[in-house]
């Protein structure tokens, strides 16, 4: 049994479903009590299918989205780099809440309803 089988397998029914979800959608939405497994099981296989790790964690008021690139085993272009902060800039609520660099790209202060439409522009910018 592989690691991924064995986190996987360790999965409560709902955590499995989140995981299903995020293989679908292309990014994981966890809440701030959620257990490492998910994260950690969606890690190993977006390790495994080469594709960039995608996180939405939501908050009370607001969200934090990042994007790893370690996971595709490669780093961002400047022309993905740049698309990507002109993005980061149009989410955040506020200057300097987010950062990229040819590894990662992130930001700490997001608006809950638009979350999730940055976690898609970024997947779809880092694999275009």
């Amino acid at each position: 049994m592989t690691k991924t089988e064995e986190l996987e397998d360790r999965l409560t029914p709902r955590e499995q479903q989140s995981l299903r979800l995020a293989k679908h959608q292309r990014y994981l939405v966890v809440r701030p009590r959620a257990k490492q497994d998910v994260e950690e099981a969606y890690r190993l296989w977006c390790r495994q299918s080469k594709v960039p790790f995608v996180r939405v964690r939501k908050l009370r008021h607001f969200a934090e989205v990042s994007l790893e690139f370690e996971t595709a085993g490669r780093e961002a272009g400047p022309e993905a780099s740049e698309k990507a902060k002109d993005a980061l800039q149009r989410y955040s609520w506020a200057p300097y809440t987010y950062r990229w660099t040819s590894k990662l790209w992130s930001t700490s202060r997001v608006p809950l309803e638009m979350a999730e439409k940055l976690a898609e522009t970024l997947f779809e910018i880092a694999t275009t």
